[in-house]
Formats: C-alpha cells, sequence, structure tokens
C-alpha cells in the first residue's frame, strides 16, 4: 500500500494532515511507501523546523519532495522527479498495491486529475487545508471537486460545504489531532528531558496561545492590552510562573519584539506545535482560536479569555463557534485572576481531566470512518 500526499500551502494545514496519516498507516504493514510532497521550499524549511511535525514523519518513513514554483528550472526538474515516482506509483499499482492519494485541491491539479484518470486500483481523497469546529459561516458557495473519490469531513455539518459528483462519497474523520495514536505521539515526544520546552523546576508552567489579528476586528493594540492583562493577573497570583507564549504564524517579527519590550524577562517564545507546548504546561489561556481542540486532546486545563467587543460581534454574531469547547469563560480582566486560581485549584486537588472536560471533549467525539 502507498500514501501519496499533496500538503496544503501552510504548516497549520500540514498539521491536519499529518495526525490523519499517521494514524492511518499506523493499520498497514511496514511494505508502504510514503511520499510527502510540498509546494515550496520555505514551508519545508518550517516543517523541518518543527519538532512534532519533522518527527512524525519519520517515525512513518516517508519521503519528501519539494516542488518549488519560484525558480523554473527547479520546478521543471522536480516535477520531472515526481513524475518519476509517481510512476513507480503507478507501476505499484499494476502488481495489486493499493495508492492512496490525499490533497487540497489546490496544487498540482492537472498532475492529479492525469493520475486519477490513469490509475485504477486507488482512492483519491480530498481533505480540507482548514480545520472548522461548528463553523456559523458557511461558505455561501458549495464547492466541488474533480479530483477525489471521497471528500473528508470533520462532522456532519462540513457536508454543506461541498457538492459531490457522481460516484463521490464523504468520509467522516473526526478531528485528526484528537485521534489517540497522535496525542500519545505527543505526550510520548514531550515527555523526553531533551525536548522541554519549559524549565525544570517548580514554577507554574504557564502557556498563552495567540491568535492572528485583524482592524476593526481584534487589533494589534487590543492584541497588546489582551497580552498585558494575562501577565498582570500571573502577576497577582504571587507565585512563581514561567510563560511561554506560541505566536500566530501570521504574527510579524516588530510586533512580537513590541510584546516581549513590555514584558522584559517574563514571557519567552516558542514556535513548537500547540499541542507540544499544551502537553507540557499546566495552564493555558488563548482567545478564538482552533487550538483549544489541542488542549483538549492533551488534557491541559485551558481558560479561554475574551471581551467580545461590539466590532468584533459585528464580525462574529454568535461570539465564537469554538465556545461550545469551552468549560472557563472569562470576558473581563477583573475576573482572570479569580479563574485562574479556581482552576489551578483543580489540579491541586487531583480532579480527573476528562470528568470536568467531558462535555467538551465529547464534542470532539471519536467517530470515524478509515479508508483500509
Amino acid at each position: 500500500m502507498n500514501f501519496l500526499v499533496f500538503l496544503p500551502p501552510r504548516l497549520g494545514g500540514i498539521d491536519l494532515f499529518l495526525p490523519l496519516l499517521f494514524d492511518w498507516t499506523s493499520q498497514v504493514d511496514n511494505k508502504k511507501k510514503i511520499l510527502l510532497v510540498f509546494p515550496s521550499k520555505d514551508l519545508f524549511i518550517k516543517f523541518k523546523n518543527d519538532k512534532v511535525l519533522s518527527q512524525s514523519a519519520k517515525t512513518i518513513s516517508s519521503e519528501s519532495i519539494v516542488v518549488d514554483r519560484s525558480n523554473k528550472l527547479s520546478f521543471f526538474l522536480k516535477l520531472l522527479l515526481l513524475s518519476l515516482k509517481i510512476f513507480s506509483f503507478w507501476l505499484d499499482s499494476l502488481r495489486g498495491k493499493k495508492l492512496f492519494t490525499l490533497h487540497s485541491d489546490d496544487f498540482l491539479r492537472k498532475l492529479l486529475m492525469i493520475l486519477k484518470s490513469i490509475t485504477l486500483n486507488s482512492e483519491f481523497y480530498h481533505c480540507p487545508k482548514v480545520q472548522n469546529f461548528n463553523n456559523a459561516t458557511r461558505k455561501t458557495k458549495k464547492t466541488s471537486f474533480k479530483t477525489a473519490d471521497k471528500v473528508l469531513i470533520f462532522n456532519e455539518e462540513d457536508k454543506r460545504d461541498y457538492e459531490l459528483s457522481l460516484g463521490q462519497e464523504y468520509k467522516l474523520i473526526g478531528f485528526p489531532r484528537f485521534y489517540q495514536t497522535w496525542v500519545n505521539f505527543i505526550k510520548g515526544l514531550s515527555s523526553k528531558d531533551e525536548n522541554r520546552v519549559y524549565r525544570k523546576n517548580d514554577a507554574l508552567k504557564v502557556a498563552v496561545l495567540m491568535s492572528s489579528t485583524l482592524k476593526d476586528v481584534f487589533s494589534d493594540e487590543e492584541m497588546l492590552q489582551w497580552t498585558r492583562d494575562i501577565v498582570e493577573s500571573l502577576d497577582n497570583l504571587n507565585q512563581k510562573y514561567e510563560l511561554i507564549i506560541k505566536p500566530h504564524p501570521m504574527l510579524p517579527e516588530k510586533f512580537l519584539n513590541e510584546i516581549s519590550n513590555q514584558h522584559l524577562g517574563k514571557i519567552a517564545y516558542s514556535y513548537e506545535q500547540v499541542g507540544f507546548i499544551a502537553d507540557q504546561a499546566n495552564l493555558v489561556l488563548l482567545r478564538h482560536s482552533s487550538t483549544i481542540i489541542d488542549t483538549l486532546c492533551v488534557g491541559t486545563h485551558t481558560i479561554f479569555y475574551q471581551e467580545f467587543t461590539d466590532h468584533w460581534l459585528k464580525r462574529h454574531p454568535l461570539r465564537s463557534h469554538f465556545l461550545p469547547l469551552v468549560k472557563n469563560l472569562v470576558e473581563n480582566k477583573s475576573h482572570l485572576t479569580m479563574k485562574i486560581k479556581e482552576v489551578l485549584n483543580w489540579k491541586n486537588e487531583r480532579k480527573e481531566f476528562n470528568e470536568l472536560y467531558a462535555e467538551q471533549r465529547k464534542r470532539l467525539g471519536t467517530q470515524r470512518e478509515f479508508p483500509i
């Protein structure tokens, strides 16, 4: 059995593809080939620097090829190399070895269509490049695909986004980062001393997961104030803490430096995978973000801190479609320190995480259908 994976253009999309691939390939024997196709050199470098994603690719023994369009000669040569590798997959399919192709339908589409038309012993899967949860803002126009036999969906609501052609079908996959194979992998990796993101001491380990900013919705100034609120609330605890911030990839370095300068010696940045950081933390603080899925997966107490301003509600009238996953909601700074103390008491009293967050975890679910 072979796996050909055309990766999406952003690291966040790969963070969705790899848990899925990791779980699928764990079910088949070792006689498999896995080829990851990257759409740019810059994305490949970011991938190699991500401890979790790069290690997961090594664990499943995958090969990689970068088909970057920025240089015409290089693009042609890499496309030729990719074609040769695909040809070997095609020959394997003639010998009875099934080919699974996973893609997000916006990279090398013509090549995919040719491959689909000539490969009989195969299945082609379209996977969304963004993981949504109960998204109230649906697409106004349904999307259709010519390069997929099956369209992967996170939940039943996602069916409203797609229009299937004759012979196509849906596959319900749930939330790949919630798969036990992936959670076990992250926890095993983060438990090793050489992979620690926090210092080894008795200080409270806090992770802050930043969202992106957008003018007239959640501005840079609001992000600065949001971060300041968290640091001041942690200071009010009167105990040692170590604060690591995971920046959103769209936040510019200049802006992050401005935040650092406001809190000299109190914060540090980490660009490791979200679940990897959250698993090593005692407490996570975030706002409107899909990263809450990762914190629920690894079992770290989480506080959703956000003021729902008028300009935010103009864009998001239902406040946040992640609220069904929220156990601890704080909407103003005056209650933040109190909520932090309450959540830390749960940990000190050794209250069972899965029981406390049972309703939220149930919404993610574990039901899924596999192609294998």
